[in-house]
């Protein structure tokens, strides 16, 4: 048996699907069941929310260490949240899906981060990928009978599907007095994700159909735990909705 941080043939399938569009072969995937099983899929949060949410409110989760897998990180967050509610602390790019961003808005939004209600990030991403999941995945994922996908926000950095989140509006682009978020997160992951660590290691390999400014953080989570890394990279928008499909094959045929 070819270990799987030897195995091309599934990633080359999964790089065409994602990157040309090349038909989704279910049998291909069961025939590397072993392989992606062992696979963590390290996938982009969402401009696109689902708003609202119910209790507890996320400034009282994240002091209790409630919200996340790996509270170690939750410094960070909170210091990127506190950020993010003064007008003028977060330095937004200004463009998100296509279009010039309505920095006025995403500012609004950040201002309630701290009492925000909260929701699972599975059910707190709206975007193309996730709307392709289905929901068999989401309810697998949100219940964590699916335990090989991971999620990376700009806020929240690393971030199981069940985990729990705020409705906010901040991109991997967005900056503090000059800094990338993003070169936050890649520096927080790499020296303190004590937990994140054991959770990755778990893994032979960190596959990640994501787009490029999320590469560099997706390949620090695969270095925290010296695990080989795949970057499948998207030519254009189609492979956003083509990777949610891949997942949705993975979670509820192959898991």
């Amino acid at each position: 048996m070819i270990p799987v941080d030897q195995c091309t043939v599934c990633t080359d399938h999964m790089s065409d699907v994602i990157a040309s569009g090349t038909e989704l072969s279910v049998e291909t995937l069961r025939s590397h069941r072993n392989c992606l099983r062992r696979t963590l899929f390290i996938i982009s949060c969402s401009h696109r929310k689902q708003i609202g949410g119910e209790q507890p409110l996320w400034r009282d989760a994240i002091l209790r260490g409630r919200t996340s897998a790996f509270p170690e990180l939750n410094p960070l967050r909170m210091q990127i949240a506190e950020t993010a509610t003064q007008k003028e602390g977060i330095q937004y790019f200004h463009m998100a899906l296509g279009e010039f961003r309505d920095i006025d808005a995403a500012s609004a939004v950040n201002s309630e981060i701290l009492v925000s209600p909260t929701l699972r990030a599975v059910e707190r991403y709206r975007g193309q990928l996730y709307c392709n999941l289905g929901e068999e995945a989401i309810n697998r994922l949100r219940s964590g009978k699916a335990n090989n996908v991971l999620i990376l926000s700009a806020l929240n950095g690393p971030t199981l599907p069940r985990d729990l989140v705020p409705n906010y509006d901040l991109m991997m682009r967005d900056s503090i007095q000059g800094e990338l978020l993003s070169s936050k997160w890649v520096s927080a992951i790499k020296h303190d994700g004590a937990r994140l660590f054991e959770f990755v290691r778990g893994f032979g390999r960190c596959v990640a159909p994501v787009s490029r400014e999320y590469k560099e953080v997706a390949k620090q989570v695969a270095d925290c735990a010296s695990v080989p890394f795949y970057h499948l990279p998207f030519k254009n928008s189609g492979g956003t909705p083509r990777a949610g499909r891949l997942l949705r094959a993975v979670v509820s045929e192959i898991y």
